[in-house]
């Protein structure tokens, strides 16, 4: 009986020494990945990276060391490798099937910092969402829309969607159509539209803005008008335009109809 109490003490004795010794290293271990992930930001190397790569980094960082911490957690306290990495490989096969669609988000992160469709910075529009993109994690894809609201798409679906960058260019086109009476003096509309560019500084006078009759319409004639602007005084001229357009024609007697119909009455 002693030699058994004996034997129990030193093996719980050895077993509290591991746990106890596997616990002090992961405390240690994790403020450690906290401290190594801060300095790994504060390289120079790492800031003159792309920010959305920056992000990715640093999540990708984070985990893997974590994952080696707790590896080496469990050899500590007497887990044999060999089970481990038996048990990991069952376990990954079950979590991959389980998280195919993770999976695809973390392909599609790898494949927007590769192919850099876009960056952190820029407008773009995927589908029906809109907004300035904040960050590309390791799954997500976070936009900051225009009345400050956060979109979180995942990135397989975005990567794999058809995405419009308004901010990969510095320069824009902004087009109107302006429907205008019958009546009017198509001279005298092309001639006030182009004098409104004229006015306006946002407006380029290179390449120059253009002014076509476009359509006859079933109520008006359709004038397309088209001119070019810095990307980022895109709605500025936008919405300046279409006032002046307004005050230019009331002022100048042309009219812009109603839509209207014709009712012929046979007896």
């Amino acid at each position: 009986m002693n030699e058994l109490l004996k034997e129990l003490y030193s093996f719980f004795l050895d077993a509290g020494l591991k746990l106890i010794y596997a616990i002090i290293i992961l405390i240690i271990g994790l403020k450690l990945i906290k401290v190594l992930c801060k300095l790994i930001k504060k390289t120079k190397g790492f800031n003159k990276l792309d920010p959305g790569v920056q992000t990715f980094i640093d999540s990708f960082a984070n985990l893997a060391l974590k994952a080696v911490l707790i590896i080496t957690v469990a050899a500590i306290i007497g887990i044999p490798m060999t089970s481990m990495i038996a048990v990991l490989g069952s376990a990954g096969v079950a979590i991959g099937l389980a998280l195919q669609g993770s999976l695809s988000n973390l392909a599609g992160g790898l494949m927007l910092l590769i192919f850099k469709p876009f960056k952190v910075g820029d407008y773009i529009q995927s589908g029906s969402d809109a907004g300035t993109v904040r960050s590309i994690s390791i799954l997500y894809t976070e936009l900051l829309t225009t009345d400050n609201c956060k979109i979180v798409i995942p990135n397989g679906s975005i990567s794999n969607a058809v995405i419009k960058d308004y901010s990969s260019e510095n320069t824009r086109r902004v087009d109107f159509e302006v429907g205008v009476s019958y009546n009017s003096d198509i001279d005298t509309v092309k001639e006030l539209l182009l004098g409104l560019a004229e006015e306006n500084d946002l407006i380029f006078k290179e390449p120059a803005p253009v002014c076509y009759l476009k359509s006859h319409g079933d109520s008006a004639l359709i004038f397309t008008y088209r001119c070019w602007t810095r990307s980022e005084d895109y709605w500025k001229v936008f919405f300046k335009m279409n006032e002046d357009i307004k005050k230019t024609f009331d002022a100048n007697g042309i009219e812009i109809p109603f839509p209207q119909l014709d009712v012929h009455l046979d007896k």
